[in-house]
Protein backbone atom coordinates (compact mmCIF):
# COMPACT_ATOMS: atom_id res chain seq x y z
CA UNK A 1 0.00 0.00 0.00
CA UNK A 2 1.39 3.38 -0.56
CA UNK A 3 1.90 5.57 1.88
CA UNK A 4 0.23 9.36 1.06
CA UNK A 5 2.56 12.46 2.36
CA UNK A 6 1.45 15.65 3.47
CA UNK A 7 3.20 18.64 1.99
CA UNK A 8 4.63 21.13 5.02
CA UNK A 9 1.91 23.44 4.00
CA UNK A 10 -0.37 20.98 4.79
CA UNK A 11 1.01 20.54 8.33
CA UNK A 12 1.48 23.78 8.64
CA UNK A 13 -2.14 24.25 8.48
CA UNK A 14 -2.44 22.36 11.94
CA UNK A 15 -0.34 23.70 14.46
CA UNK A 16 -0.62 21.95 17.82
CA UNK A 17 0.52 18.89 15.57
CA UNK A 18 3.36 20.85 13.30
CA UNK A 19 5.01 21.66 16.92
CA UNK A 20 4.08 17.98 18.33
CA UNK A 21 5.61 16.71 15.57
CA UNK A 22 8.77 19.22 14.97
CA UNK A 23 9.48 18.40 18.96
CA UNK A 24 9.75 14.87 18.57
CA UNK A 25 11.53 14.29 14.76
CA UNK A 26 15.14 13.78 14.90
CA UNK A 27 16.93 16.81 12.92
CA UNK A 28 18.43 15.11 9.49
CA UNK A 29 19.86 17.01 6.04
CA UNK A 30 17.43 15.43 3.77
CA UNK A 31 17.67 17.88 1.29
CA UNK A 32 21.14 16.99 0.76
CA UNK A 33 22.73 20.04 1.67
CA UNK A 34 25.86 18.31 2.88
CA UNK A 35 28.65 20.08 5.18
CA UNK A 36 26.82 23.65 6.18
CA UNK A 37 30.58 25.59 6.08
CA UNK A 38 30.95 24.84 2.34
CA UNK A 39 27.68 26.82 1.78
CA UNK A 40 28.37 30.73 1.09
CA UNK A 41 29.07 32.82 3.94
CA UNK A 42 26.37 35.29 2.28
CA UNK A 43 23.69 32.71 2.49
CA UNK A 44 24.86 31.88 6.38
CA UNK A 45 24.96 35.29 7.37
CA UNK A 46 21.32 35.97 6.23
CA UNK A 47 19.97 32.98 7.50
CA UNK A 48 21.47 34.41 10.94
CA UNK A 49 18.84 37.05 10.16
CA UNK A 50 16.16 34.98 9.03
CA UNK A 51 16.37 32.94 12.12
CA UNK A 52 16.41 36.31 14.20
CA UNK A 53 13.12 36.91 12.59
CA UNK A 54 10.97 33.54 12.94
CA UNK A 55 11.34 33.57 9.21
CA UNK A 56 12.78 29.44 8.97
CA UNK A 57 10.95 28.65 5.61
CA UNK A 58 12.63 31.88 4.21
CA UNK A 59 16.06 30.34 5.15
CA UNK A 60 15.28 26.67 3.60
CA UNK A 61 14.64 28.03 0.90
CA UNK A 62 17.58 30.37 0.62
CA UNK A 63 19.57 27.50 1.75
CA UNK A 64 18.09 24.96 -0.85
CA UNK A 65 17.68 27.24 -3.74
CA UNK A 66 13.68 26.92 -3.75
CA UNK A 67 10.98 29.22 -3.63
CA UNK A 68 9.09 30.17 -0.19
CA UNK A 69 6.39 28.18 -2.12
CA UNK A 70 8.37 25.28 -3.16
CA UNK A 71 9.44 24.51 0.18
CA UNK A 72 5.90 24.50 1.15
CA UNK A 73 5.26 21.54 -1.20
CA UNK A 74 8.06 19.44 -0.01
CA UNK A 75 6.88 16.51 2.13
CA UNK A 76 6.18 17.45 5.82
CA UNK A 77 8.49 14.42 7.21
CA UNK A 78 11.55 15.60 5.30
CA UNK A 79 11.10 19.72 5.50
CA UNK A 80 10.89 19.36 9.49
CA UNK A 81 13.94 16.97 9.65
CA UNK A 82 15.76 19.46 7.64
CA UNK A 83 14.11 22.38 9.24
CA UNK A 84 15.71 20.84 12.72
CA UNK A 85 18.85 20.08 10.94
CA UNK A 86 19.43 23.89 9.88
CA UNK A 87 18.64 25.35 12.82
CA UNK A 88 21.09 23.55 14.96
CA UNK A 89 23.98 24.32 11.62
CA UNK A 90 23.17 27.82 12.01
CA UNK A 91 23.62 28.05 15.68
CA UNK A 92 26.78 26.20 15.16
CA UNK A 93 28.15 28.35 12.55
CA UNK A 94 26.80 31.54 14.85
CA UNK A 95 28.83 30.34 17.95
CA UNK A 96 32.18 29.96 16.05
CA UNK A 97 31.73 33.49 14.57
CA UNK A 98 30.85 34.58 18.13
CA UNK A 99 33.62 32.78 19.64
CA UNK A 100 36.64 34.69 17.51
CA UNK A 101 39.24 35.91 19.66
CA UNK A 102 39.18 39.87 20.18
CA UNK A 103 40.70 42.28 22.12
CA UNK A 104 38.14 43.63 24.85
CA UNK A 105 38.44 47.59 24.23
CA UNK A 106 36.30 49.53 26.25
CA UNK A 107 37.29 52.63 24.38
CA UNK A 108 36.06 51.42 21.34
CA UNK A 109 32.80 50.25 22.93
CA UNK A 110 32.68 53.62 24.76
CA UNK A 111 32.87 55.11 21.20
CA UNK A 112 30.26 53.21 19.73
CA UNK A 113 31.76 50.20 17.75
CA UNK A 114 28.67 48.63 17.72
CA UNK A 115 27.21 51.01 15.45
CA UNK A 116 29.41 49.01 12.59
CA UNK A 117 27.07 46.59 13.19
CA UNK A 118 24.08 48.21 11.55
CA UNK A 119 26.00 47.09 8.04
CA UNK A 120 25.76 43.33 8.72
CA UNK A 121 27.65 40.93 7.16
CA UNK A 122 29.42 44.14 5.06
CA UNK A 123 30.91 45.36 8.32
CA UNK A 124 33.12 42.19 8.48
CA UNK A 125 33.75 42.76 4.19
CA UNK A 126 34.81 46.48 5.24
CA UNK A 127 36.91 45.17 7.61
CA UNK A 128 38.66 43.25 5.37
CA UNK A 129 38.68 45.63 2.25
CA UNK A 130 37.66 48.96 1.62
CA UNK A 131 36.88 48.29 -1.76
CA UNK A 132 32.94 47.60 -2.31
CA UNK A 133 33.54 45.78 -5.68
CA UNK A 134 35.33 43.03 -3.90
CA UNK A 135 32.92 42.44 -1.21
CA UNK A 136 30.69 39.94 -3.30
CA UNK A 137 33.42 38.03 -3.44
CA UNK A 138 33.78 37.41 -0.35
CA UNK A 139 30.36 36.90 0.34
CA UNK A 140 30.12 34.25 -2.20
CA UNK A 141 33.35 32.11 -0.23
CA UNK A 142 32.62 29.59 1.45
CA UNK A 143 31.63 29.69 5.03
CA UNK A 144 34.63 27.93 6.24
CA UNK A 145 37.10 30.24 4.46
CA UNK A 146 35.79 33.21 6.02
CA UNK A 147 35.56 31.87 9.27
CA UNK A 148 39.38 30.94 9.05
CA UNK A 149 40.05 34.36 7.95
CA UNK A 150 38.49 36.19 10.42
CA UNK A 151 39.63 33.36 13.17
CA UNK A 152 43.04 34.49 12.06
CA UNK A 153 42.32 38.19 12.16
CA UNK A 154 41.04 37.63 15.51
CA UNK A 155 43.99 35.85 16.47
CA UNK A 156 46.50 38.20 15.07
CA UNK A 157 45.40 40.90 17.05
CA UNK A 158 44.99 39.67 20.01
CA UNK A 159 48.58 38.36 20.12
CA UNK A 160 49.37 42.19 18.40
CA UNK A 161 47.76 43.35 21.59
CA UNK A 162 49.58 41.58 23.78
CA UNK A 163 52.76 41.55 22.30
CA UNK A 164 52.56 45.30 23.05
CA UNK A 165 51.08 45.61 26.34
CA UNK A 166 54.53 43.64 27.13
CA UNK A 167 56.95 46.12 25.38
CA UNK A 168 55.23 48.83 27.06
CA UNK A 169 55.75 47.20 30.51
CA UNK A 170 59.39 46.77 29.85
CA UNK A 171 59.44 50.77 29.34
Amino acid sequence: MEQVCDSLETILQNEIVFKSVYELITAEDTLDVGDIFKVSFTKIYQCFDLYKEGKVLEAVALIINKSFDEVLQLPANDAMKFMKWLEQEIVKCSNLLNNIPSVNNPDMAAAGADRMNELGEFAIYRAITNDPRQWKSLGDLEFEWMYIKLKGDGIESVIQHDYNEIIKNKK
